[in-house]
């Protein structure tokens, strides 16, 4: 347990954890140890506020309803991702919640749902005919090197303007 509990405490002061595991990870120690009043001086060691540790540990019951209230969104939001097997970024998923589903969502919320569940769009791929278009230049508009001036001293030298 002291290894496991020394690899954590290294992570903890390096700041590569986020705040929410530091304080899991104290709340663990301190309920495997069964000394409360060692919270402070884990905050202390982590980096982090007792207050926010107190403050996480108070929001727990709100943290899970926030949970389980964002739980049916989800569920519709993959419904409309998948609705028609089309790519579709989190504007279109809006739409067709609203439109397909009669669900009023905000699409920041979406977008907030989206990046906590990890559901993602597909990308759409780039056109390669595009590509080949802007190499071949085929309609692409050529600078002015004659400025109207058609009537050249050498014959045949205002035909192309490239």
């Amino acid at each position: 347990m002291l290894k496991k509990l020394e690899l954590s405490e290294r992570q903890v002061r390096k700041n590569k954890l986020q705040p929410a595991l530091i304080f899991e990870l104290i709340k663990s120690t301190v309920d495997t140890l069964k000394a409360n009043r060692m919270a402070s001086h884990l905050c202390e060691i982590a980096n982090v506020s007792t207050y926010g540790y107190y403050n996480h540990l108070n929001s727990r019951d709100t943290r899970q309803s926030k949970e389980e209230h964002d739980l049916k969104p989800k569920e519709v939001i993959v419904k409309a991702i998948k609705y028609k097997n089309k790519p579709k970024g989190s504007r279109q998923v809006k739409m067709i919640v609203e439109n397909v589903f009669g669900i009023i969502m905000n699409r920041k919320c979406i977008q907030r749902i989206m990046r906590k569940y990890g559901v993602k769009c597909k990308v759409r791929k780039a056109n390669p005919y595009r590509r080949m278009m802007k190499a071949t230049r085929e309609h692409t508009v050529v600078p002015n090197k004659l400025n109207r001036e058609f009537k050249q001293e050498v014959a045949g030298k205002a035909l192309l303007t490239v």
